[in-house]
C-alpha cells in the first residue's frame, strides 16, 4: 500500500535521508581516533559512557543538516529517522557501531599494566 506525503515535512524525507546517509558515510571513513575527535568537536560531548557516545553520534550525524522536523534517535540497527508515525532506520558503518560500543577490554591479562609499572 502506497502512502502519499501528508505535509511538507514528508516531502523533505528523501533529501534529508540523502544528507544523513552522506554524513554517516563520511564518519564511517574515519579511523577510530579521528572519529572520536570529530564527534567530540561537532557534538561538544565526551565519550565517557555509551549514552554519551550515542548522543554524540546523533548530534554529529545531524550536524549542519536541515532535518525539516525529522528527529534522530538511536536504534540497535543504526539511526532512526522519525516524524510523527513515520520512521525508518539508516544503517551505520562498522566504525560508528564500534565507537558506540566503546573500548574493548584487552585480550589477555598480560596486556594490563603491572602494579610495579604504575605511576605513584
Amino acid at each position: 500500500m502506497s502512502m502519499a506525503p501528508h505535509d511538507i515535512t514528508d516531502l523533505h524525507l528523501a533529501p534529508v535521508l540523502l544528507a544523513l546517509d552522506a554524513r554517516l558515510d563520511e564518519l564511517g571513513r574515519l579511523d577510530p581516533e579521528a572519529l572520536s575527535y570529530r564527534i567530540a568537536l561537532e557534538s561538544n560531548l565526551s565519550d565517557r559512557d555509551e549514552a554519551s557516545r550515542i548522543k554524540g553520534v546523533l548530534e554529529s550525524v545531524g550536524h549542519l543538516v536541515n532535518r525539516h522536523g525529522w528527529e534522530l534517535t538511536w536504534h540497535p540497527r543504526g539511526v532512526r529517522v522519525a516524524h510523527g508515525s513515520h520512521s525508518l532506520v539508516l544503517g551505520v558503518p562498522d566504525g560508528v557501531s564500534d565507537y558506540v560500543a566503546g573500548p574493548t577490554a584487552p585480550a589477555s591479562a598480560d596486556a594490563w599494566p603491572h602494579p610495579e609499572s604504575s605511576v605513584k
